[in-house]
């Protein structure tokens, strides 16, 4: 008997198994495509979820954005202030650096209350490429001028 007969035999009885235990080879088939359609749904979903995120940080910019904080040296504070800024804002690269302050806020609606951090920026950001979104930029001299845009 050579190869091509001996494959044509186990082909055959494969086939009579199969015939012969047909709700096996349906439950064995259905459970074959639920798997492969439940592995399909789930790799797509990851990969919608991946682009929608990574669009929301490119909007944002965030995949640019750097934040810095204030670290210790041998337990000694080295605090960011504006000299700090001005070598980052020299390094190669950066095109725009800020101190970032924010102060604790709560916020209460009937009986809904959040306690929540509020960033303030300094007004430049309004000159940076970035721009605000909306809101106000800061100013430590409150004035009705310091809510104008100051580039313009």
């Amino acid at each position: 008997m050579n190869h091509l007969q001996l494959m044509i035999e186990f082909l055959r009885i494969a086939a009579g198994n199969l015939w012969r235990l047909k709700l096996r080879t349906l439950l064995t088939v259905a459970g074959v495509m639920i798997g492969i359609g439940a592995l399909v749904s789930m790799l797509s979903f990851g990969n919608g979820m991946q682009k929608n995120v990574s669009a929301e940080f490119e909007k944002f910019d965030l995949i640019n954005t750097l934040r810095i904080s204030p670290g210790e040296n041998e337990n000694v504070k080295v605090p960011i202030d504006s000299a700090s800024v001005s070598k980052i804002l020299s390094l190669k690269g950066v095109k725009f650096a800020f101190p970032e302050e924010s102060f604790r806020a709560r916020i209460s609606n009937g009986d809904t209350t959040l306690d929540i951090m509020i960033p303030a920026l300094p007004a430049q950001v309004n000159c940076s490429p970035y721009g605000l979104a909306f809101g106000n930029a800061s100013n430590s001299n409150i004035s009705a001028k310091s809510f104008q845009r100051p580039c313009r």
